[in-house]
């Protein structure tokens, strides 16, 4: 008994070390192991008991490796040049040199150069498990599958499903004469598929998601760095988990892929993902609050969709338009204005001409006191004045009135249109005095008034070209 418990415990350790060392693995004929070893693809499988992802499927589920043959982890593109992946995959190793779309590792549809790699500088072997490269050119045609944050972390709570995706390999059976660094015979790697998992929580320091899925559905080896897609309400998904290691509480480490896995959560480490790769990978959020870019648009809708073809972008199930998950979509605003030469000059010459156009109002003012002044002597005048007069001023006072009127509505660019003019009421962002055209005054005190309203309209329009209240 002593003996079959430390032989399980061997094996447990040889199984979580091995998935975190992650071998690469060779896509032709070879022995059937992977220690500094090959893992040979004997059939068309990966994720253990997972469905094969058809033609554009999870575009953004991609396979990193050092040449055409070698995969040695997956990956997800979180921007059009970024994606990101496991720590484990990159430590004491060069750099990917490319990163491979498709379906099948060693026939991709697209293979696009690795610029450069970094861990996570925290990674001390076992957590976080999180890194990224940078990609040596922007993948535009396809749409980046976001980091999930703010309100959309929310949704990562126990007995959610979450999608895996990955290159992984199929099986992995114990055979006691294979070398103890890897003592697993396995098959079936380099072949994208699929599968689900349910969440079970969040643990050592919130920086792994523990998923368990039904018996035998699970990734494995080869699966590291893949995505943990998030699915939202409307079909869209965001990346919440990168692939990690073979969950601790496996029964059976002679197999140990089947019972469920660990995924390194990206949740707490979208910061540091943003300041050293310099993109803005949650262009939906600002620090977690929901402040959308122009970015935030365009995401795949059900990705899993195998509509499309790679080189028109793969549709998936179409594209979100403007994102509104958390909150209204972008408006169109934010961002800084430039002001050109010519607005500047223009600027200058609005503000000269409204200069002149005060000082020749504050002097309009004054006339119009005067010739208020003037209007209350003529009007005591015209009151002693004989009733046949008073008529006539009354006429003549009509007549101006309504010259006036049309006037003033010209000025303001306005015609004879309804709002043009002096009409009823007062509207203080258009400068208009409501002198009423009903029931005239006579001839003293019209020129009173429409002097006043004169003077008014003129202050107004002074200070709005001045940018006054």
């Amino acid at each position: 008994m002593e003996r079959e418990n430390h032989q399980q415990r061997a094996l447990r350790r040889a199984a979580l070390a091995a998935f975190a060392s992650l071998c690469s693995i060779p896509l032709g004929a070879g022995s059937a192991w992977a220690g500094p070893g090959e893992i040979e693809q004997s059939n068309p499988q990966s994720i253990v008991n997972g469905t094969e992802v058809g033609n554009c499927g999870y575009p953004t589920a991609v396979g990193i490796g050092w040449d055409e043959e070698n995969i040695r982890c997956t990956a997800a593109l979180v921007a059009p040049d970024v994606i990101v992946t496991a720590a484990h995959c990159l430590d004491g190793v060069d750099p990917p040199m490319t990163a491979h779309f498709g379906e099948v590792f060693a026939e991709p549809e697209r293979v696009v150069d690795v610029e450069s790699c970094e861990i996570n500088p925290d990674w001390d072997g076992n957590d976080p498990d999180v890194a990224y490269c940078l990609l040596a050119e922007e993948v535009l045609d396809i749409a980046p599958t976001p980091l999930a944050a703010g309100c959309e972390s929310e949704l990562v709570v126990p007995g959610v499903e979450l999608e895996i995706v990955g290159f992984g390999v199929s099986s992995a059976d114990y055979d006691p004469d294979l070398p103890e660094s890897f003592p697993y015979e396995t098959a079936g790697g380099g072949i994208k598929r699929k599968t689900t998992q349910i969440f079970e929580g969040i643990f050592e320091n919130d920086y792994q998601l523990w998923m368990v899925g039904e018996s035998g559905n699970s990734a494995c080896f080869g699966d590291s760095g893949g995505p943990a897609y998030l699915r939202l309400g409307d079909g869209q998904v965001r990346v919440v988990g990168l692939g990690q290691q073979i969950h601790p509480d496996t029964p059976d480490f002679e197999h140990p892929c089947g019972y469920g896995i660990v995924y390194a959560s990206t949740l707490p480490h979208l910061a540091w993902l943003e300041q050293a790769t310099g993109r803005d990978l949650t262009p939906c959020f600002d620090n977690e609050v929901w402040a959308p870019t122009s970015a935030c648009d365009g995401f795949a809708i059900s990705p899993d969709l195998e509509n499309g073809t790679w080189a028109q972008g793969c549709t998936g199930g179409g594209t979100s338009g403007l994102v509104q998950t958390c909150g209204a979509p972008w408006d169109g605003e934010g961002g800084e204005e430039t002001t050109t030469g010519e607005e500047e000059e223009s600027s200058s010459e609005e503000e000269e001409s409204s200069s002149e156009e005060e000082s020749s109002s504050s002097e309009e003012e004054s006339s119009s006191e005067e010739e208020s002044s003037s209007s209350e002597e003529e009007s005591s005048s015209s009151e002693e004045s004989s009733s046949s007069d008073e008529g006539s001023s009354s006429e003549e006072s009509s007549e101006g009135w309504a010259e006036d009127e049309v006037g003033v509505g010209s000025e303001s660019g306005q015609g004879d249109s309804e709002s043009g003019g002096f009409g009823p009421g007062f509207e203080p962002e258009r400068g208009y005095c409501g002198c009423s055209s009903e029931g005239r005054p006579r001839f003293g005190a019209s020129l009173l008034l429409l002097a006043l309203c004169v003077g008014r309209r003129r202050r107004r329009r002074a200070q709005l070209a001045g940018g006054g209240a």
